[in-house]
Order: C-alpha cells, then sequence, then structure tokens
C-alpha cells in the first residue's frame, strides 16, 4: 500500500512515518490539477481522505471577505479539486473510497464559526451527491464529522472555551 499525503504549513515532525509527501496548496487549482493528473494514473486501488481546513473565527456580520474566501478556498474547493482529480482514475478502475473530514460543527451553530460550520456541512452535501453520481462505478462517498480532538485546529482555541 503506498500512503501519499500533502501539507502546506505541516511541521514535518507531525507527519506521518513512511508516506511520501508533497507540498500542496489546496487553494491553487493549478498545482492541485498538476499534482492529481500525476498522481492519478499509477493509483491501484484510489483512496482520498480529504483533512484540511481552516477555521477562521469572527461574529457573521464582523467577517472580512478574504477570511471567508480563504475558507471556502480551502476547506470546500480544495476538496472538490482532488475528488474532481481523482474521480476520473477511479471511475476507469471502477474501485475508489472518498472520505472528507467534517466536523460536529456542521450540525451546530457555535458563535463565530460561520465560515468553518458552512465549509464543512458543504462537504456532506458534496459527498452525497459525489455517492450517487459514482455509486454503480465502485466508488463511495462519505464525510466523517469529527467532535473536538486535541490536534489540529482545536490545539488554537483557549482552555476555558473547551470547558464551556
Amino acid at each position: 500500500m503506498r500512503v501519499v499525503g500533502t501539507y502546506c504549513r505541516a511541521r514535518q515532525e507531525d507527519l506521518a512515518p513512511g508516506a511520501e509527501y508533497w507540498p500542496v496548496d489546496m487553494a491553487d487549482r493549478g498545482a492541485v490539477r498538476s499534482f492529481l493528473a500525476d498522481l492519478a494514473p499509477g493509483l491501484k486501488r484510489p483512496v482520498l481522505v480529504y483533512t484540511p481546513g481552516i477555521s477562521p473565527n469572527n461574529l457573521a456580520h464582523k467577517f472580512e471577505d478574504a477570511e471567508w474566501d480563504r475558507a471556502l478556498e480551502i476547506n470546500l474547493t480544495g476538496a472538490f479539486l482532488a475528488c474532481k482529480g481523482l474521480l476520473p482514475r477511479m471511475r476507469e478502475i471502477g474501485y475508489g473510497r472518498i472520505v472528507l473530514i467534517s466536523s460536529i460543527l456542521a450540525r451546530q451553530g457555535v458563535p463565530g464559526t460561520v465560515a468553518y460550520s458552512a465549509t464543512k456541512a458543504g462537504l456532506g452535501a458534496m459527498a452525497r451527491v459525489i455517492a450517487a453520481e459514482n455509486a454503480r462505478k465502485g466508488i463511495t462517498a462519505n464525510t466523517l464529522a469529527l467532535g473536538y480532538h486535541d490536534i489540529g485546529i482545536i490545539k488554537a482555541v483557549p482552555e476555558p472555551f473547551l470547558r464551556e
């Protein structure tokens, strides 16, 4: 089994040992297309687990356009581009697994998380459509809506807020 990953700003010590990694900004459409065009043809049983996510926090009426756009680019458009880049190969070989990492915030109204929550909810809709379009080709698509855990974005949340 070959494990391939991308990273943008991850520290090397946070990356899984033994996996192959390439720095790809998932908001850069050209970089994502190029990376997947090179990678996809060699995949024998492709599995996509899309984990990137950013969470700019602000009340909805105070959100800056650039914050909103960046969250959409990374959390939702990046996931779409990854799926779009791998689906032709998956359909060609009649096999594929897509898991889009969502969040419990896709279903909860937590103040200050409008962009993150909206994008993570969008992943659910995207997975349902992709699953419906590709089930007959041996491809599944799902989201995994995680709760709070001590890695990634949650590390930036102050402890008092987590206790609440």
